[in-house]
């Protein structure tokens, strides 16, 4: 009996083991690619609040899910602090998730005014970012 245990012990601890070794997951290889295809485009889904009120279901589970993006991107966005800036970009990345949480919460509760004041608070986020990080590209 004491072998039975042992070895149910031994198959539950192994395949932990060796998922513990296993490569970590690979993040996204730059700040532009987070931006341009996670962050933009979530971003762009809650400003666009501004321009048209939603109205069904779906819309605000749209809003909602574009906030879930914006919490992690901001996770993401600390990965890559600069070692010269690392508290700046640190707090800026944690304020694009505060504003994602905060957006999150506003569209299931479907909040139109709060969701309007979020978008607000996000643009100037988004600008304080862009207005230090952001390199301009070369003028054609």
């Amino acid at each position: 009996m004491r072998s039975v245990c042992r070895m149910t012990i031994v198959a539950c601890v192994l395949p932990t083991m060796a998922g513990a070794q296993q490569r970590p997951v690979e993040s996204t290889p730059t700040v532009r690619q987070l931006h341009a295809t996670m962050i933009k485009p979530a971003s762009e889904t809650i400003f666009n609040v501004g321009r048209e009120a939603p109205r069904t279901i779906a819309q605000w589970v749209a809003i909602s899910s574009a906030a879930v993006t914006l919490v992690e991107s901001g996770n993401l966005l600390m990965t890559f602090a600069p070692p010269t800036d690392r508290p700046t970009w640190i707090r800026l990345s944690r304020q694009l998730g505060a504003a994602g949480r905060a957006a999150r919460s506003t569209a299931e509760a479907r909040r139109l005014g709060t969701l309007m004041r979020t978008s607000d608070r996000l643009v100037v986020v988004c600008e304080t970012c862009h207005a230090r990080y952001r390199k301009q590209e070369p003028q054609e």
